[in-house]
Order: structure tokens, then C-alpha cells, then sequence
């Protein structure tokens, strides 16, 4: 890692680690924050950066997993609030800003995981995040329960759903999850190798657009 880049990650883990402590803070003291189920939101954003910051920067782990753990335990908490209280935001809910249930699985934690995957709304949240990113989320859950024993009544219909979104475009992330439901190993494999060459393309777009900012 160059000396400019671990600066800059250096700085992401100082911020982190300041705003998570005000997030603890505001659920520690039962700030307006609070109430409204952002600290919670925000304090499992920080440790999930935190994770990573750790892992890039250290290699530790241990803490990248801690980290993660404690990400996903916020998280499932967060959920059990909205359905024993009153003035949960939806928003900070979202099964694509909260990316549940990732944070549980990473770690290996499948009763957190699938836990997570039992609390996710069953609709995606206007003005917060796009009904395609919800779904795959949603998908990932479904699979995530199907892999534990449960019916799988909704993937066909959430599956249809996100291909009725992308107008029948056909989409890696798609791919992957139809090949998935259905079970489809070499399906699978080709759709993964699809899925991860329209990443890196993404990835080289994004360096090569930030290059040519910084230039100018």
C-alpha cells in the first residue's frame, strides 16, 4: 500500500472511530438520534468501516471480524426495536444501506445472519435507495433462508420482480442469484465470472475517472 493511500486510510479510521464513539454515545444518553434508530444505523455503518480499515491497514482479522460482529449484532437489535417500539425510521432500516444480512455471514455468524434476513422489510424504501439494490438484498436473504430450511415462496417472485426493474435487462448480480435458487453449479460459475469482470471493469472506470479529476 502506498504511503499516500495508508495515509488516507489512516484518516477513514480516525473519522470512523470519532463518529462511532458519538454514535454510542447518542444511544448511551437516548439522544433524538436515538429514537429515531440512526445511532444504531450509523454506529453499525462505523464498525463495518472500522473492519475494514483494520484489515486493510493491519491485517488483523481478529478485529476485522470483531468489528463485523459487533456491526451485525447492532443491526439485528436495531430490527427488534421497530417491531417493539414507535419512531424507528423506515429509512434507517433499508436492506441496501444496511446491507443485512453481509456483516453476520462475513464472520460466519448464521443465527445473526439468518436473523437479519427474518427482520428485512419486504419493500424498498422511495427517495432512500433504488428498488433494483433493494432487491438484491432482499434476494440474498431469501436464499440465505431457503439455505436454512425455509420456504423459498418469495424468491420466484422477487427474482421476476427484479427482472420486471431492470426491463428484462439481464443483469451479473441476476445471474448469479437466479443460478443460485435453481441450484445451477456451472450456471453458477459462469455467471460469478461474469459478475466479477463487470466489477473490475467498474473499478478501472471509477480509478481512471478520479485519475483524470485529480489531473485537472
Amino acid at each position: 500500500m502506498s504511503l499516500a493511500r495508508s495515509t488516507w486510510m489512516e484518516a477513514l479510521r480516525d473519522n470512523s472511530a470519532f463518529c462511532l464513539r458519538e454514535a454510542l454515545g447518542a444511544i448511551e444518553h437516548q439522544a433524538p438520534s436515538e429514537v429515531t434508530g440512526h445511532a444504531y444505523f450509523d454506529a453499525a455503518w462505523r464498525y463495518r468501516r472500522m473492519a475494514v480499515c483494520e484489515l486493510l491497514l493491519e491485517g488483523r482479522q481478529d478485529r476485522f471480524a470483531g468489528f463485523l460482529y459487533k456491526s451485525a449484532l447492532l443491526q439485528q437489535h436495531l430490527q427488534h426495536l421497530a417491531s417493539t417500539r414507535q419512531g424507528i425510521q423506515v429509512a434507517h432500516l433499508s436492506c441496501s444501506l444496511s446491507e443485512v444480512p453481509v456483516n453476520a455471514l462475513v464472520v460466519g455468524c448464521l443465527e445473526h445472519a439468518e436473523a437479519t434476513a427474518r427482520g428485512m422489510l419486504d419493500r424498498h424504501v422511495p427517495d432512500v435507495e433504488y428498488e433494483d439494490d433493494f432487491l438484491l438484498f432482499r434476494i440474498m436473504g431469501a436464499l440465505l433462508l431457503k439455505a436454512r430450511g425455509a420456504q423459498d415462496a418469495d424468491l420466484p417472485r422477487l427474482l421476476k420482480r427484479w427482472s420486471t426493474v431492470l426491463q428484462n435487462e439481464e443483469g451479473p448480480y441476476l445471474d448469479v442469484c437466479r443460478a443460485l435458487s435453481s441450484q445451477d453449479e456451472p450456471g453458477f460459475s459462469q455467471a460469478f465470472e461474469s459478475l466479477v469482470e463487470d466489477r473490475v471493469r467498474q473499478c478501472e472506470r471509477v480509478r481512471r475517472e478520479r485519475g483524470a479529476g485529480s489531473r485537472g
